[in-house]
């Protein structure tokens, strides 16, 4: 995982930790200095370019960059579980046109939504198979040029309209197989070309 910050710093997760490049060298962050879990699965910046995200496989974790930056400090705001999120293990994440952050874990998917110019912890909304999920370990996420939200998962592929407020159970989503074309139901990654074309690539091929 790899995101840049407005200053240009780059900032790469690995298996190990948060390496961030400000142009001469290297700082790095574990969960000794407060980052929720060393295995680093997606990072996301706001649209400002200064939150920055930290996805991880034991929660997630918002960078503060007003915080002292001490040997000892903790620079991490996390969020787990307890805070509301389905799942620790997080496993893709997205930020929509609306600073909104999506989380795809192993049990389904949450949001942590924006109010105003912050986020509160205890607001997740979270999505399972209950409300028509296809499934519930999620492998990718993208949005189309209509604020659609697509998630791909380990049993295909679940379109969702997040202005859509009338959304109860599976009305919520609409799901796509291998009985709607699909190469295969268990999806790897999936992007959104200029053209507002979709592509999803699965483990036996590549779809549009």
């Amino acid at each position: 995982a790899i995101a840049e910050d407005k200053n240009g710093n780059m900032w790469v997760g690995t298996l190990s930790g948060l390496s961030v490049y400000d142009g001469s060298r290297f700082h790095n962050y574990s969960t000794k200095n407060g980052l929720a879990g060393d295995n680093i699965t997606a990072i996301e910046t706001d649209e400002q370019g200064n939150i920055v995200w930290v996805a991880t496989t034991e929660g997630l974790s918002l960078f503060d960059p007003s915080i002292s930056s001490g040997a000892s400090s903790n620079r991490f705001i996390n969020y787990t579980e307890k805070n509301g999120l389905l799942s620790s293990n997080i496993t893709v994440m997205h930020r929509d046109k609306d600073g909104n952050v999506w989380l795809g874990t192993n049990k389904g998917v949450s949001k942590l939504q924006r109010n105003k110019k912050s986020f509160e912890g205890k607001n997740f909304e979270n999505y399972t198979v209950i409300n028509g999920l296809c499934d519930s370990i999620v492998t990718a996420i993208a949005e189309d040029n209509n604020g659609l939200l697509w998630f791909g998962t380990k049993n295909g592929v679940s379109k969702f309209d997040p202005s859509d407020l009338m959304r109860s159970d599976a009305g919520s989503f609409k799901t796509y197989t291998t009985k709607n074309g699909l190469t295969d139901n268990e999806v790897k990654y999936i992007a959104v070309d200029k053209e507002n074309n979709l592509w999803v690539s699965t483990m036996k091929g590549l779809n549009k």
